[in-house]
């Protein structure tokens, strides 16, 4: 069975477990200098939490939502190629995207993090998610041990 939650249909979302826990992977797309691709951080994201979801699922009962690659990367405005959001705008599409999330059963949400420059602004938003939605937020990062963010 697929965890992609992109993959249920309405009647399966709907019977998802309180216990169950999104993992939506946050990249980026911008310059890492001449060698890499723009996509570099959200291939890290999507990647991780893929295998975390495909490893961890059933265990876990994790559901990995649709990456977002758009993001705050203004820091990287300089660079042809770079796309980004601004942090208005960004804030506003996660918590969008809980306000939906929070019309099903699941009560937990983990950004997966793959852009160092989101992360205070994710710290921001998992706040207000708590708060307006009820989900329980966590922001992790792949090159940080759990005890460090």
């Amino acid at each position: 069975m697929s965890r992609h939650f992109a993959d249920l249909r309405a009647p399966e979302a709907a019977g998802l477990s309180p216990d169950a826990v999104a993992v939506l992977p946050i990249g980026s797309i911008e310059q890492h200098g001449p060698h890499l691709p723009l996509s570099t951080d959200l291939v890290v994201a999507e990647t991780l939490a893929r295998d975390a979801v495909d490893t961890f699922g059933d265990a876990c009962d994790l559901w990995l939502l649709p990456a977002l690659a758009y993001t705050k990367s203004n820091e990287h405005a300089w660079s042809p190629g770079t796309m980004w959001l601004s942090a208005t705008t960004l804030l506003a599409v996660l918590d969008d995207l809980a306000r939906c999330l929070a019309t099903t059963p699941v009560r937990r949400l983990v950004f997966l993090n793959g852009h160092g420059g989101n992360s205070a602004l994710l710290q921001v938003a998992s706040r207000d998610i708590r708060l307006a939605h009820g989900l329980s937020t966590f922001v992790m990062h792949p090159s940080l041990p759990a005890d460090h963010g």
